[in-house]
């Protein structure tokens, strides 16, 4: 069935050089973490924000690695090895055909836990995220190179894991605050 929906796509959807390319571009943008890694490391750069930096650095870097890791366990074929028409689109849009397995997608994972880190850290302001992290995720349907199930479960995997990872992140940050406290503390009562 998801095959269908794939092959409906490529059928009804890939007309417009223009689409095809634009998510093409936009799939790049998650591509090694790219749009989301620059961003952590622009807010490492700033003292007010360097703890949410630091935050989502640290979640990209491990939900990438859980992502990857899930990708060989369960070592899915991609879309575009059971149907040719779907490879013949891929190259067409001067696109490399991926190498890795296809579930999760690890667009997808990395840019829902991204999103969902900034949300935590940032709110509203941070909110904004989960529509790059949307596009990119369809880019990877439209281009045929995740079956919908990649997609969902990255999503799920990556919100969920960005949760934990953000809880478990504070929990660690306030324990090494104490820490520092109390030694800063003890320092100036000797003094």
């Amino acid at each position: 069935m998801e095959i269908n929906f794939l092959k409906w796509i490529n059928t009804n959807w890939h007309g417009s050089n223009f689409l095809n390319h634009a998510f093409k571009y936009i799939s790049y943008l998650g591509d090694f973490i790219t749009i989301w890694g620059v961003l952590a490391l622009v807010l490492l750069c700033f003292k007010k924000t360097r703890k949410q930096g630091l935050c989502l650095g640290m979640c990209l870097a491990g939900i990438a690695v859980f992502g990857y890791a899930l990708k060989y366990i369960i070592d899915r074929a991609r879309p575009f090895e059971k149907a040719d028409e779907l490879a013949v689109f891929i190259k067409s849009i001067n696109m490399d055909l991926p190498d890795s397995a296809s579930f999760p997608s690890g667009h997808t994972i990395t840019s829902f836990a991204s999103a969902m880190i900034l949300t935590l850290c940032f709110g509203k302001k941070g909110a904004w995220s989960f529509i790059l992290a949307g596009l990119i995720a369809f880019s990877r349907l439209f281009l045929c190179v995740h079956y919908p199930t990649d997609i969902i479960g990255g999503i799920i995997l990556g919100i969920g894991g960005a949760i934990a990872f953000y809880f478990l992140f504070n929990f660690v940050w306030k324990k090494i605050e104490d820490k520092i406290n109390k030694k800063r503390a003890n320092k100036e009562r000797k003094d």
